[in-house]
Order: C-alpha cells, then sequence, then structure tokens
C-alpha cells in the first residue's frame, strides 16, 4: 500500500511540474504575442493613410509571421497540456 502512495505521489508531482511547465511556456508565448501586436499596431499608427496601411512593409510581414509561429506553438503546448 505504502508503495502505491509514493508511486501516486511521485506522479503527481511529475504532472504538476509538467503543468508548471507548460503555463510559463503559454505565459512567455503570450507576452510575446502582445508585445508583437502592440509593435504592429505602433507601426499602423505611424504610417498614416489607408493606402499606407494596406502596403505591409518587410518588419511588419515578418512580425506577422512571427505572431503566427508563437500562436500555433501555444496551440502545440496547449494540445500537449490536454493530453497530459
Amino acid at each position: 500500500m505504502q508503495l502505491l502512495k509514493r508511486n501516486l505521489l511521485k506522479d503527481y508531482e511529475i504532472h504538476k511540474q509538467d503543468n508548471i511547465r507548460i503555463m510559463k511556456g503559454n505565459v512567455n508565448l503570450i507576452r510575446d504575442i502582445n508585445d508583437l501586436r502592440m509593435m504592429t499596431k505602433d507601426g499602423a499608427h505611424k504610417k498614416g493613410g489607408d493606402d499606407e496601411k494596406k502596403k505591409l512593409d518587410p518588419q511588419e510581414d515578418q512580425l506577422k509571421k512571427y505572431i503566427a509561429e508563437k500562436t500555433l506553438a501555444n496551440a502545440a503546448l496547449k494540445k500537449e497540456m490536454q493530453d497530459l
């Protein structure tokens, strides 16, 4: 009986550590996404007119790709957490 209790406690701690690691990863991804959104919004406001907003400069295009990658990574972490 004691062996089962120790194994349960060990599994609980491993699961808890995995969840904490995944949550920290999610927090970092969300922080990165929000920072990038703020950067793109600032860039859009500085550009001015509607015609200019439609055209993305290379830096904004890279930021949008980076946001998309981080969003996919966030989704993967969420799936991994659900699988645990």
